[in-house]
């Protein structure tokens, strides 16, 4: 059985009757203070990092003949996800405004499906940039968006999802497209500060090198 983790040769002291998940902890006990994240798997050339990945996990070494482990620094990841919640911002500002225009008109049911592509594109910024401060373990309630701690900026734009909401449920279309008109700006302004903010202290930061990479004259070992 072969291991390789960033394209070199990881030497396991598992068993070929130990699962998939033993060598996947083992490989990130071995990382060590390199603080990179295992973020991709392939047994004998295959991604088992999808929809198969619970039950991939499970199965015995032996079920494999190769193993290999791609790694990332957390900051490149979270800059990678962040810039792409600036264009789901970006193309969510063009459906609210449809949904205002189609509610105004009393045009619900089309209003309902534009609103739709927003509340996909706000719920998946909201979770990465909690998932972001999981990864770079900072706590959201010292970092301060615009006078106001993480904690309390993203628990206001969960109220204010909620309200939009509850204003659906009752049918109460008036008062969606006043909320989304008038109330959202400032909330959709906290995501954006907060993905700056974000991006700015993962910028200048160099980038964790993998423990495993090396070049014609040195290996670095895990520690």
């Amino acid at each position: 059985m072969l291991v390789y983790v960033d394209e070199q040769p990881f030497e396991t002291k598992l068993e070929p009757d130990s699962t998939v998940n033993e060598l996947l902890e083992e490989v990130r006990a071995s990382l060590g203070g390199a603080e990179r994240l295992v973020m991709e798997i392939r047994a004998d050339g295959l991604d088992v990092t999808g929809d198969e990945y619970g039950d991939t996990l499970g199965k015995l070494l032996k079920s494999f003949g190769r193993y290999d482990f791609v790694t990332a620094d957390p900051r490149q990841v979270v800059g990678s996800a962040l810039s792409e919640c600036q264009d789901l911002l970006a193309n969510a500002a063009d459906k609210r405004t449809e949904a205002i225009e189609l509610f105004t008109k009393g045009d619900n049911n089309m209003g309902i499906g534009a609103l739709g592509g927003c509340f996909r594109a706000w719920q998946q910024v909201h979770q990465a940039i909690c998932d972001a401060m999981g990864l770079l373990k900072i706590d959201p309630a010292t970092l301060m968006i615009e006078g106001k701690a993480l904690t309390v900026v993203l628990g206001d734009a969960l109220d204010q999802l909620r309200e939009v909401r509850e204003a659906l449920v009752a049918q109460d279309f008036v008062l969606v497209s006043d909320i989304l008109q008038y109330e959202f700006d400032t909330i959709i302004q906290s995501w954006q500060s907060a993905i700056n903010t974000i991006l700015q202290a993962t910028a200048g930061a160099p980038e964790r090198a993998s423990a495993f990479t090396h070049d014609d004259s040195t290996v670095n070992h895990p520690q």
